[in-house]
């Protein structure tokens, strides 16, 4: 009968707050920084499968699940550092979803030689803008207004809207148990008090430097998304040498959690080519 693989959970003292983390079961390290709409819990699919072959760390990033977002300048990167660092991680598989792979890219740039592999899914790229549609501004400015009023229930709705079904699926064409997770997941970075925490870019921007970047990199993105995405994926994807560009159909900007078998999956073969 095959043990369940241990959890451990915890946090790290880090420039003003303290940093939730998850570690589960043991081997190399995979370390995975969620989106700016969800939370750690969104890799739970992923926790649970390679749990059972590696150490899976997950986090909360400032603001969001159950790490607090602090007074003066914070970069994300070294909050990654310091979440391997506080648990004795020399060297890692980093992967990292929109603002989490922005965030991994950065750290990868900073710290080669601690990074063993690096994926990147629905992720943009300090210093590359891409230009949003009318459509996307207009549903995103109901969910700043939404915000603004304290309206939760209309927000969370048209952030999903916007960013888990997209432009081209209706809202009942998607799993609702996703859309109503990730609403569940948006609570905890709703009520972060605005002008609190001052988030710091890298200078030179990465997108100068993704030449520098030969580390082993998977580039996952999903079909659904916003269209807006498409030029950040192409650029990671042909800027990085050596990258591979995987998209997966049917999935909006979280691909992990509307399919994860398939994702697991296509993570999967990576690791094993490279590890």
């Amino acid at each position: 009968m095959m043990t369940a693989p241990q959890i451990r959970e915890g946090s790290i003292d880090y420039n003003n707050t303290r940093i939730h983390y998850t570690s589960t079961g043991q081997g190399r390290a995979l370390v995975f920084v969620h989106a700016g709409i969800a939370d750690s819990r969104m890799w739970q699919p992923q926790v649970e499968h390679f749990s059972a072959r590696y150490q899976v760390i997950t986090f909360d990033l400032r603001g969001y699940g159950q790490t607090a977002m602090a007074a003066g300048d914070y970069y994300l990167a070294d909050d990654l550092r310091a979440v391997v660092d506080g648990l004795g991680i020399e060297k890692a598989v980093v992967i990292g979803c929109s603002m989490g792979g922005n965030t991994v890219i950065n750290f990868t740039l900073q710290n080669p030689d601690r990074v063993l592999a690096l994926v990147t899914v629905s992720s943009d790229v300090d210093g590359f803008e891409g230009q949003d549609t009318p459509e996307s501004e207009r549903q995103w400015q109901v969910a700043v207004e939404a915000q603004k009023r304290h309206d939760f229930d209309r927000y969370a709705e048209a952030v999903v809207h916007l960013w888990i079904d997209g432009p081209r699926r209706k809202p009942e064409e998607v799993n609702p148990r996703v859309r109503d997770f990730v609403k569940e997941m948006l609570r905890t970075s709703f009520d972060t008090p605005e002008g609190l925490g001052n988030r710091v870019r890298p200078a030179p921007p990465a997108v100068q430097r993704l030449g520098e970047i030969h580390t082993p990199t998977l580039v996952i993105g999903g079909e659904e998304d916003i269209p807006e995405m498409a030029p950040y994926t192409e650029k990671l994807s042909s800027s990085i040498p050596g990258a591979r560009l995987a998209m997966i159909a049917d999935a909006g900007h979280l691909p992990g959690l509307e399919h994860p078998a398939e994702f697991n999956r296509l993570l999967e073969d990576f690791l094993k080519s490279v590890l």
